[in-house]
């Protein structure tokens, strides 16, 4: 899992995804103002995140490093949102329709989203034990933490191009 993103003028983005339309229809997602700085705020969150899953990965405690570092993935997506004007619903699904929508919207970058969803499998493993479930290992951690980096960064390279954008005019 050593996948590194597209540079950024590679960004190529579907803001109007049929996707988009869909979970607003469905009520999964809601129209909010947007927000760079707000966005800007939960990126920095996921980075102290990221920091603390790697620390929480040199203890015994494996469950709260993969949560800390699925933490900063799901934040980052969150920040994607938010500067679109967009936010997730809580309820049933609420943080796989996160990487669902950037998936859409970002076909280019799709591996990389993609680890948010093994990453959501393993996590609620992790935090709701069952017998015939395995939580998550020291290796999940590892490949937990490197996909969250890959997430972050491209979340903060999509900040920066949504703002981009705007300064230019573009319709969004």
């Amino acid at each position: 899992m050593s996948e590194r993103n597209p540079p950024v003028d590679d960004l190529y983005w579907l803001h109007g995804a049929p996707a988009t339309e869909f979970l607003l229809d469905r009520g999964q997602i809601e129209r909010v103002e947007a927000n760079p700085a707000h966005a800007r705020t939960i990126l920095a969150q996921a980075r102290l995140h990221l920091s603390s899953a790697r620390i929480l990965a040199t203890t015994e405690d494996a469950a709260a490093a993969f949560v800390t570092a699925y933490d900063a993935a799901r934040k980052s997506l969150s920040a994607m949102l938010a500067v679109q004007g967009l936010r997730a619903r809580g309820g049933d699904g609420g943080h796989r329709v996160l990487s669902e929508l950037m998936q859409a919207q970002l076909p280019r970058h799709r591996r990389t989203l993609r680890e948010f969803d093994w990453m959501r499998q393993k996590r609620n493993e992790t935090q709701y034990p069952a017998p015939d479930k395995p939580v998550a290992t020291a290796a999940d951690v590892t490949d937990g933490i490197a996909g969250a980096q890959r997430i972050v960064e491209l979340g903060e390279q999509f900040l920066e191009f949504v703002i981009a954008q705007r300064k230019t005019g573009q319709e969004l």
